[in-house]
């Protein structure tokens, strides 16, 4: 009989295979959806819109044959929600609405088997399911909300001047997006500047501390120069832009009239009422929830019509 240790490594085993189905699952149909293929898997089939459903329905099972359904269900609806807002961003614009009554009963079935809202993981996820559990219009006006605020910020930054000095909130991967972008427009980051900055660099010494984490040395931060790789053909790595990083209030002093990038999925919020704690204007703050969105529909999307320019 498998000793509890065992057991532990095969359960670990089994979730770690569910997980990466779930993503293979979500990309195969995301695919699909977003080349606009035609036949019974088309965003234009009803058929089609409810193929994720079905797919987590499998899921379900799957879960429940090896016993961890009951354990993991919390998580799975979270899944569901985050596969669900992808399906819903990689539909065309006119199309969304249509999908919106489907997610809804989606999330509704997994809530009337008796999964709670408290027990999916993330805040963003338990108000959608809080949402569909109301009606799918209360879903829908949330939803079409959200994508207005994107679509205003999206143009905030397409319209940021190349005179202007342009502070990103954030270190992170987005944060670093955000300066992939920016730096690919031409335009001109003055600083990063972060909350965690202490933890890398020693404030007003100007002197380069040595340590590398996240690419952030000192007190800068790393980004690879337009066109070039972050890792050359012979391995090394190409250090590219170097951008001072720095605290939110010294950044905030430094450039009180710049253009202020917040790159954070979670913080956003937050920083924004720092930041206008700090005297910033909120006509200068362009606040980045969605790491998603800014990457399919703000960078990708501008790489595009480079490459076509250039063409």
């Amino acid at each position: 009989m498998p000793g509890p240790g065992m057991r532990k490594n095969r359960r670990r085993t089994v979730v770690s295979s569910i997980c990466i189905d779930v993503q293979m699952c979500f990309i195969k149909i995301e695919k699909g959806y977003g080349t606009g293929k035609s036949g019974d898997s088309s965003v234009n089939s009803p058929r089609g819109m409810d193929l994720l459903g079905r797919e987590y329905r499998l899921l379900k099972e799957r879960l429940g044959a090896e016993g961890l359904f009951s354990r993991y269900r919390g998580i799975y609806l979270g899944w569901k929600v985050d596969s669900c807002l992808g399906f819903y961003d990689s539909f065309p614009e006119g199309q969304r609405e249509a999908y919106v009554p489907v997610m809804c009963q989606d999330i509704k079935e997994d809530l009337d088997s008796g999964i709670l809202q408290e027990e999916v993981p993330g805040a963003a996820q338990r108000e959608m399911v809080l949402l569909a559990g109301q009606s799918a219009d209360a879903l829908g006006l949330r939803l079409r909300r959200t994508y207005d605020v994107y679509r205003q910020m999206k143009q905030k930054m397409e319209s940021i001047e190349k005179e202007r000095s342009v502070v990103v909130f954030g270190k992170g991967d987005l944060g670093r997006l955000a300066g992939l972008y920016l730096v690919g427009r031409g335009r001109n980051i003055a600083a990063y500047i972060d909350n965690g900055a202490a933890a890398y660099l020693e404030q007003d010494t100007g002197r380069n501390t040595g340590t590398e984490r996240n690419n952030v040395r000192g007190n800068f931060l790393f980004l690879p120069a337009p066109g070039v790789r972050e890792d050359s053909s012979s391995g090394q790595k190409q250090e590219g832009l170097r951008i001072p990083l720095f605290a939110p209030e010294r950044g905030a002093s430094m450039y009180p009239d710049g253009v202020y990038v917040l790159a954070s999925e979670a913080g956003h919020e937050d920083m924004k009422r720092q930041l206008l704690g700090l005297g910033i204007s909120e006509e200068n703050i362009i606040s980045w929830g969605s790491y998603g969105y800014f990457l399919k529909h703000v960078l990708i999307e501008s790489e595009k019509a480079c490459r076509q320019e250039e063409r």
